[in-house]
């Protein structure tokens, strides 16, 4: 499950959003505390100031020297002035430089009485030093401190607007944050919601697919009764395959889109229709007995269709619930048993069918007598069977023998019949007879797979056989067994041109043929056939 680069933009913007939010949230603490140390430096100097103003009041005190007074005003004033030139540096408020100024004045006047008095000693005498005009002023009215109490405050606004703005910046980025959680966390909840729905679909028809069956069937089965049962029907496609092969993948694609639709259409409101997978279609509903026959057809009609070139129908098996299966597997599987014994008998028949129709139309022009076809057949399924082929197998090979000879129906007889020896515009024709036999063949679905045998069944071992000049193992097993039969009830028939010969003779003919027109294999399953049927007419 993958969220996409679109889903993610506005999750992505609204986090970069809230990360730049919080950096300038630390950046607004970091200014609150750094006005809040400007606020504690200005307030330490407004206190230097205040002792610079009062260390005056210390003269006559004994002990304490003019020269003493005038040395702690003058720390002070480097005191004082520096921190604040520090400030206008580094913190500035708008009263920072009146206060400067300020400041410097008040200096400059504390140092003129301190000078003054230094001068004139006898003055801190005479008179005490608060009556002093200039004094009195510093003392009582002191302008610069009321200045600095201002910059203060300042400072402490500055402190608060900071602490304030960090705090709606960081109410800020928090909401950013829960908007990007909430829209990441819908779409991901939107697309795993639409994942868990595709899981349980098939991609190309939208229809359920083969485990939303199995869930659709273990939540409806325990509701199922006699009376009321649950129907589950399998459907397989027939001739499909020769469809996709004839018109190409997304014809056949477009097709089973089209069955999708009419089967979920047939269905309606009683059931649900989905794909297994392939070719197989599957139905599940919940219908009186009495209306399971025509549900059953109505789907096949679905899944049907005609067409220049193509015939396609649907063989089905169906169960019924829980009256024949107990639980979703078993369903499954009984379901699918039938649909294929169905499916095979149907094939049987259409295939015997079409062969015996070919046979008919080889027996009518008389390129090879029936019982001569019966006999190559005859002796190809049991030397198949002899080499350990599947049984399908045997089958294949025994219609390829009964059928190798139809492309000779294209050959004028004047050709086939000819007594003397052939030009060779007429062996032309003689190797041309497997293409058209293939051709003849392969016209009947049915019979693909056997056709192919039929183009091969003239091929050598040593590779100079005819129509493709296969060798070896490249010639399917089955074109070989063909070939040998073939041969030898050639070679114990009659010919315009020739006597039959002695079943000694062709045995002979076929070892001196071994592995090099003939398989070895072949052969020698064939010749011990031949021979232990001989013995047994013998005994």
């Amino acid at each position: 499950m993958r969220l996409g680069a679109r889903n993610l933009i506005v999750p992505l913007v609204a986090t970069v959003l809230a990360t730049a939010a919080f950096g300038g949230v630390v950046l607004l603490q970091n200014r609150a505390e750094a006005y809040g140390r400007a606020q504690a430096t200005l307030a330490n100097a407004g206190t230097q100031f205040a002792l610079a103003n009062f260390t005056l009041l210390e003269l006559g005190t004994p002990g304490v020297s003019v020269r003493t007074v005038s040395a702690r005003v003058r720390a002070a004033e480097t005191n004082v002035t520096g921190a604040i030139a520090d400030l206008r540096r580094t913190y500035p408020v708008p009263t920072l430089a009146a206060t400067a100024a300020r400041v410097r004045a008040e200096f400059h006047t504390l140092n003129g009485i301190a000078q003054l008095l230094y001068d004139d000693p006898s003055l801190i005498t005479s008179s005490p030093v608060s009556s002093l005009p200039d004094v009195s002023v510093n003392v009582q009215g002191n302008a610069a401190q009321a200045a600095m109490l201002r910059t203060t405050q300042q400072y402490s606004q500055r402190v608060v607007r900071a602490k304030t703005e960090a705090l709606i910046g960081a109410a800020f980025a928090i909401a950013l944050l829960l908007v990007a959680f909430l829209v990441f966390y819908t779409r991901w909840v939107r697309l795993l919601a639409a994942t868990r729905r595709d899981a349980r679909s098939d991609a190309l028809t939208g229809l359920g697919n083969r485990r939303a069956l199995v869930e659709a069937l273990e939540r409806e089965l325990p509701a199922a009764t006699t009376d009321r049962p649950l129907a589950l029907t399998i459907y397989d496609l027939d001739g499909f395959k020769a469809y996709n092969d004839s018109f190409g993948h997304l014809a056949g694609d477009a097709l089973l889109v089209r069955f999708a639709q009419r089967l979920r259409e047939s269905v309606g409101t009683s059931g649900a229709a989905y794909r297994m997978g392939g070719d197989e279609f599957c139905c599940l509903v919940c219908l009186p007995p009495e209306q399971l026959t025509e549900h059953v057809e109505t789907a096949r009609r679905a899944l049907s269709e005609a067409g220049d070139g193509f015939e396609i129908g649907a063989s089905a098996g169906c169960v019924l619930l829980p009256r024949e299966a107990s639980s979703a597997d078993e369903a499954l599987a009984l379901a699918d048993q039938r649909m294929y014994q169905r499916k095979a008998g149907a094939g049987r028949n259409a295939t015997r069918q079409t062969a015996d129709v070919l046979i008919e139309v080889i027996a009518q022009r008389d390129v090879s007598p029936r019982d001569r076809t019966r006999d190559v057949a005859e002796l190809a399924a049991l030397a198949s069977e002899a080499l350990d082929l599947p049984e399908d197998e045997v089958k294949r090979v025994r219609l390829a023998a009964e059928l190798h000879d139809v492309g000779k129906t294209a050959i004028p007889d004047t050709i086939l019949n000819k007594p003397s020896g052939l030009s060779a515009d007429e062996w032309a024709f003689i190797r041309d007879h497997t293409i058209i036999g293939e051709r003849i063949v392969r016209a009947a679905p049915e019979l693909a797979k056997v056709a192919e045998l039929i183009r091969s069944s003239h091929e050598r071992v040593d590779g100079h056989g005819y129509p493709d000049g296969l060798a070896g193992d490249a010639i399917p097993l089955g074109a070989r067994i063909v070939a040998t039969c073939d041969a030898f009830a050639a070679m114990v028939s009659p010919r315009p041109y020739r006597p039959a010969m002695t079943v000694g003779e062709a045995l002979a003919e076929l070892r001196r043929g071994r592995g090099r027109q003939f398989d070895a294999r072949v052969v020698d399953a064939v010749c011990a056939i031949i021979e232990q049927r001989a013995e047994r007419l013998a005994a």
